[in-house]
């Protein structure tokens, strides 16, 4: 395993040298010393260090809080504060720089290497998570999928950029509640399988599907297969759906066209003069007599 790269960043000599030599026993490794802030950037920027050991308190136009501060913005590097001082207005400033752990001169050898490795674990854990939130997000705007949020009363919070591309809108969509805008009526016209806010709050699994007869922007009506799930608070309750759309309209129009072209089979069955009957694959028995067969046959 790689030995992590330690920035020291302390504006006195003999310190400096003594946290370099403590550090290498440790078994750090230590590209560089700085003894102000000005150069404690420019050294983050050249050596990209692991970790910065940043002393507070330093000589020159810019202290180590300010110093911290912009190694953190421009180079996503953790910085761990050393200092004598810890006074409260000191303390405040360094806590919103957001500093990935604190130690205090003096200190032994065994608390800097656990300030040292808890702040380097903590780093790579959010830099990782913030690896698979890009990842996800990426995921999300890019899928040729409908994926929309909404909160609990079904006001829209996000749209993906196939939801804004498909349906047309762009971002004055968010704010509108989906019943009325992208879906016209929660029944389906009719079909009682369609997305009810209600019932999907109610729903103890807080899982649910729906098919929705939903409408773009340019009036042209589609068919949208649903998978909702919930998005929860920290206390587990309810705070917005998420929902995944297909676009099903061909299905959906193949389907009408089959029971459109049953029923006139059906109409013709029923009324055609001529004698109609249907034969088993099987064994070629009779399965179905129209009723002019029936009325001129006896059978």
């Amino acid at each position: 395993m790689a030995r992590a790269r330690i920035l020291v960043v302390e504006d006195e000599g003999i310190v400096a040298i003594d946290i370099q030599n403590r550090l290498k026993r440790l078994g750090y490794n230590v590209p560089a010393v700085a003894s102000y802030g000005e150069e404690a950037v420019r050294k983050a920027d050249e050596t990209h260090p692991d970790l910065v050991l940043m002393d507070i308190m330093l000589s020159g136009k810019m202290d180590g809080i300010e110093a911290a501060q912009k190694i953190w913005d421009h180079f996503d590097i953790p910085v761990v504060y050393l200092t004598a001082y810890s006074d409260e207005l000191t303390l405040q400033r360094a806590k919103v720089t957001a500093p990935f752990g604190y130690i205090v001169k003096p200190f032994e050898d065994r608390e800097l290497h656990i300030s040292l490795e808890i702040a380097l674990y903590k780093h790579d854990i959010e830099r990782k998570l913030r690896d698979s939130e890009e990842k996800y997000r990426d995921l999300v705007e890019t899928a040729k999928i409908i994926i929309l949020r909404m909160d609990t009363s079904g006001y829209i919070t996000f749209f993906n950029e196939f939801a804004h591309e498909f349906f047309g809108y762009d971002e004055e969509i968010l704010g509108k509640n989906i019943v009325g805008t992208i879906v016209q009526d929660i029944r389906s016209n009719g079909h009682d399988q369609g997305m009810t806010i209600a019932k999907f709050i109610s729903n103890p699994n807080g899982y649910a599907s729906s098919i929705n007869e939903c409408v773009r922007r340019n009036g042209e009506r589609v068919w949208i297969t649903w998978t909702t799930q919930p998005i929860r608070d920290e206390d587990g309750q309810i705070k917005g759906i998420q929902c995944i759309g297909n676009d099903i309209t061909d299905r959906m129009k193949a389907e009408e066209r089959l029971r459109k072209s049953e029923e006139q089979y059906r109409t013709v069955f029923e009324i055609a003069p001529d004698l109609i009957f249907s034969l088993s694959a099987k064994d070629e028995t009779i399965i179905s007599l129209n009723p002019a067969f029936e009325r001129l046959t006896g059978w």
